[in-house]
């Protein structure tokens, strides 16, 4: 069974809300990364406020891509990704914006729209929906696990859950609404910011002990509200598996699939790309309108955001830079961040031989009017750099880099090119030794 106790401050009444994540159930190791640091699980500071309630990290169709992805082994209409269902308008009360609702509306838009009124991050009320009851990568859920996907309402009793908040959108409002009045309301709940806590290790067992916590700020003092329990040293040790006898896994679990599914509970993408736009307005650089929704779906948890004339990328290791022209034409070509990883600062203009580049973790692309934009990569972008670049005897590249016969690789430049093996590093070859090297096989010869 699922234990959900519930922990207050003497004299208020609350409804049972306790939202635990299995203390006892554990997740199933299908689609895992298991990438998430247990050892960088910090119990005070489980995830940042700016994460927490940052409700632009991802659109209807970036929720409905994710919940395609992790649920491709599901089918029938309750799988997340095919889940409909009619949705009730509600009133604005001051802790969410309210709600309109629609017939037959799609899960993706239930998320996207819940998350939006109560500001809550999309990707928070999906970790929960996971590490609650499994749901985004279950390969069949039941109605009776729909009705309760938020385990709002569902407290460690003998009575079970509260049928008043049955239902999938009633669960993600409500749940939604909760975090926000842990918001508003502080001082009414058992788990504060600012102050050190006392929190168990495990429900209703006095022998399993607890830990005294300080909790940095709002967003872990409310999930403390929601999941009352810190996990102890074994639950820690064991990653996605079993601790002992004395270990809960919610608080572990939120922390495990929100870092493997969207990298870094510390810093926001999206609230990142969004101060990245108006750093670049304010310093008359136009990229328009936006045309699409921030996404924060990108290998290692990184962000994107498509404007009419550029696109700004963020990740926890490069921040946000944008990406324009022919350069971002030929970065998407190449599979964007996969290859070339993220950018590591703004289009920059080429000294010399005008033109522009990009800087990217795994290497560069430079464009100019004569040669369109190509990458250099790895030793050859040393080398090349190394004799100057674009104005350098080189000039610009004139193609990308390409494998030869002999497992090297080659980069073609306006008058000459550079050809890499693991045997001889990268090395220059131009002019008439060039066309007579190419003639006669290159590399592979």
């Amino acid at each position: 069974m699922r234990l959900r106790p519930r922990l207050l401050t003497a004299g208020v009444f609350v409804l049972g809300l306790a939202l635990v994540a299995a203390v006892v159930s554990l997740p199933s190791s299908r689609d895992l990364r298991e990438s998430a640091n247990l050892s960088l699980f910090d119990p005070g500071n489980i995830i940042s406020d700016g994460v927490f309630y940052d409700s632009s990290t991802m659109g209807v169709d970036a929720i409905q891509t994710f919940l395609n992805a992790k649920g491709s082994g599901c089918t029938g209409s309750t799988c997340l990704k095919n889940y409909r269902q009619d949705t009730v308008t509600r009133a604005g009360d001051g802790y969410c914006n309210g709600y309109q609702g629609v017939g037959q509306e799609g899960a993706a838009a239930i998320i996207r729209k819940v998350a939006v009124s109560c500001g809550i991050n999309p990707q928070v009320l999906l970790v929960t929906l996971q590490k609650e009851q499994g749901l985004i990568t279950s390969t069949g859920p039941s109605s009776t696990i729909l009705r309760k996907a938020m385990g709002f309402g569902c407290p460690d009793t003998p009575e079970g859950c509260d049928a008043q908040y049955y239902g999938f959108h009633n669960q993600l409002y409500m749940a939604a609404r909760q975090f926000k009045l842990y918001q508003a309301r502080p001082t009414r709940y058992g788990y504060r910011a600012g102050l050190t806590n006392t929190i168990a290790y495990y429900p209703n067992n006095p022998a399993c002990g607890s830990a005294r916590v300080y909790i940095q700020n709002q967003a872990t003092a409310g999930l403390y509200n929601y999941t009352p329990y810190v996990p102890n040293q074994a639950a820690l040790n064991a990653g996605y598996g079993r601790g002992d006898g004395c270990s809960s896994y919610g608080n572990r679990n939120f922390f495990n699939y929100f870092t493997d599914w969207f990298g870094t509970t510390q810093t926001s993408g999206g609230a990142a790309v969004l101060a990245k736009y108006e750093s670049l307005r304010a310093a008359g650089v136009d990229i328009g309108a936006p045309t699409a929704d921030v996404r924060c779906d990108l290998p290692g948890g990184g962000c994107v955001r498509s404007y009419a004339y550029g696109d700004i990328y963020w990740s926890r290791y490069t921040g946000a830079h944008v990406v324009r022209g022919d350069i971002l034409a030929r970065y998407k070509v190449l599979g964007g961040p996969g290859l070339l990883g993220y950018p590591t600062g703004d289009d920059t203009a080429a000294p010399w031989n005008t033109g522009f580049f990009v800087d990217f973790e795994h290497g560069s692309i430079y464009w100019s009017s004569a040669t369109g934009a190509w990458e250099v990569r790895g030793e050859m972008l040393a080398k090349w750099r190394s004799l100057g670049a674009q104005a350098g005897y080189l000039g610009y590249p004139v193609g990308g880099n390409t494998a030869t016969a002999d497992g090297g690789f080659s980069s073609d430049f306006q008058y000459g090119s550079l050809y890499w093996s693991s045997a001889t590093g990268a090395r220059v070859v131009r002019g008439e030794i060039l066309r007579a090297y190419r003639a006669a096989g290159g590399p592979g010869v």
